[in-house]
């Protein structure tokens, strides 16, 4: 593979923020650049460190979830200031929705790989959360030598007890009923259009999820999904066909599983024990989690006490990662932005220019 290197530099590209909303943690850090692959260009995230970088501390790629994109990573960026975090959209996704096909954990394995040597790294941390960590998985099978350590935040392992042969996938007639079940909502929820930028934000500052979660971060993620604020109707960036592919790629293929088996990698997983809904367990149960530690006793786990959409459940969580990752959290990191009030909702205007803005996976379905 031919080295690629960054080819677009737009530093400060986050500086404008909703109106009413306050600054985005960590963006006087950010940039952002772009890697070719075959099938097309990725959007790559960063977020520069702190004064020096420690020599000691690798640099640190994140990987988002299946409907996300790179700027779900400010708390952890603002939790991580003196560490270089690397984040692509992952093809299908965000500023790389006009890539691909093909789709699946290999393929975006493979744009990690190139991510890692676009931006001169030979070994780094890798971080995924949700489907990210499956992604993560594969990343550290295919090319061990890029990585150094595992991070999986709520993802990573399959979600029920582990079976004795990791190998094993679901027999297709079983998958059809999943994959509708699954992608289902997810699809519908993808396919919506809004009349204007005001609407869209309506929609999602109704979902039971938000009720403590609505701020200025928020606004920002749900505009970059959309992004062209100008383009109407709005609709997400998201590919449908990667969304598909990519669910059908977790419970069909024998890669994650076979991954796991080969897995030599230190790694560490990060549990919230609440999930979207405010509802417990979360998306894995301590019962399950005990399963895979008893898999595999060298797994270091953290719970991320607190629930995983709030400003203090998020703000937890990016500490407890970042004390998996074996740094210190910044107490900085609590000076998040304030609350969006509820209503009205404040217009927030980009004109043309590209959207860099930031959030947590917060949206139902951005697993």
């Amino acid at each position: 593979m031919s080295a690629e290197k960054p080819i677009v530099d737009q530093p400060g590209v986050g500086a404008a923020a909703p109106q009413a909303g306050g600054s985005v943690p960590a963006e006087d850090r950010y940039r952002r650049w772009s890697v070719d692959t075959p099938d097309g260009s990725l959007t790559v995230g960063e977020w520069v460190p702190v004064g020096e970088p420690d020599p000691e501390l690798p640099a640190l790629v994140a990987i988002h979830g299946i409907t996300a994109n790179h700027r779900c990573w400010p708390y952890l960026a603002a939790a991580l200031p003196g560490t270089r975090l690397i984040a692509p959209d992952l093809r299908g996704r965000g500023g790389s929705h006009e890539v691909g096909p093909p789709f699946g954990m290999a393929a975006h394995a493979d744009d990690v790989s190139r991510v890692i040597e676009a931006a001169q790294l030979e070994s780094v941390t890798v971080l995924g959360q949700s489907m990210g960590g499956f992604v993560a998985v594969v990343t550290a099978d295919r090319h061990p030598d890029q990585v150094e350590r595992l991070v999986l935040v709520d993802g990573g392992l399959p979600l029920g007890p582990p079976p004795e042969d990791l190998a094993h996938t679901m027999p297709r007639a079983e998958v059809e009923k999943v994959l509708t079940h699954i992608t289902g909502p997810i699809r519908a929820r993808l396919s919506m259009e809004f009349d204007d930028e005001e609407s869209m934000l309506s929609f999602w500052q109704k979902h039971p999820a938000l009720q403590d979660a609505w701020d200025a971060v928020t606004v920002d993620f749900a505009c970059y999904d959309v992004g062209d604020l100008e383009h109407l109707p709005l609709s997400s960036r998201v590919s449908i066909a990667a969304m598909e592919a990519d669910s059908a790629d977790l419970l069909t293929a024998s890669t994650i599983g076979e991954a796991l088996q080969r897995l030599r990698h230190p790694a560490s997983f990060v549990t919230v024990p609440r999930g979207l809904q405010n509802e417990t367990p979360g998306m894995y149960p301590p019962a399950i989690v005990q399963q895979w530690r008893d898999r595999f006793p060298d797994l270091v786990v953290h719970d991320a006490d607190g629930r995983r959409l709030s400003p203090d459940g998020r703000d937890r969580k990016s500490g407890v990662t970042a004390a998996a990752l074996g740094r210190d959290p910044d107490p900085a990191r609590r000076l998040r932005p304030p609350k969006v009030p509820r209503a009205p909702i404040p217009a927030t205007r980009f004109g043309h220019r590209t959207l860099s803005l930031a959030a947590t996976d917060v949206f139902h379905g951005a697993r």
